[in-house]
């Protein structure tokens, strides 16, 4: 589905005022591949189709100077993250601030003010859900640039624990960072690139 598809999938307009209003009570916002579109739909960014479908195990290059926040200074300057998406944000607002890209897509994260966090990637892997993933979506699995074969996507369980540590370290972070009351007090500008 897509942020767009309001019709069809009405929740989606209940889920838009829930984000805004999580936003606005000042609650840290995360949101995965939709949910970080949705985001960047509600904070005033544009969502649209990508040059090109990302479906698979790809580097995402974070801003060298992103290492230099605490929140991110575990992380490699390319982790291997799962990519499942044909639209992506763009055009991020005043206040978002594009923290990765990848070789298909320039927008893979981003931060708006100090409490939301949008990722085009995900983070909520299982070998059970990329499972389900693949056996549900193998008609679009074609040979790509930036598509993955079943396979491919399958062969990896090393990518999954990665992932589930990088998480587990940004939410570690993020939790240790607000109990200090510290998170990013609105200098990310400074670090990037």
């Amino acid at each position: 589905m897509n942020i767009y598809e309001e019709d069809k999938y009405p929740w989606l307009k209940d889920e838009k005022i829930f984000i805004k209003e999580s936003i606005e009570a000042g609650k840290v916002v995360i949101g995965l591949c939709l949910g970080g579109q949705l985001i960047a739909d509600v904070i005033g960014g544009k969502v649209r189709k990508n040059d090109f479908k990302e479906i698979g195990w790809l580097p995402v290059h974070f801003c060298d100077s992103m290492k230099e926040i605490d929140l991110f200074s575990f992380s490699p300057s390319e982790p291997i993250m799962l990519q499942w998406h044909e639209d992506t944000f763009y055009d991020l607002p005043k206040g978002a601030i594009c923290i990765a890209k990848s070789k298909a897509c320039e927008h893979q994260a981003f931060i708006y003010g100090d409490r939301v966090f949008g990722f085009q990637f995900h983070l909520e892997n299982t070998a059970d859900i990329i499972h389900q993933m693949v056996e549900r979506s193998r008609d679009i699995l074609t040979a790509d640039a930036y598509i993955q074969s079943p396979e491919e996507i399958l062969g990896h369980p090393e990518y999954i624990e990665q992932v589930r540590e990088w998480i587990h370290k940004f939410l570690s972070n993020l939790e240790v960072l607000e109990m200090k009351g510290s998170l990013l007090k609105g200098n990310v500008k400074m670090f990037i690139n």
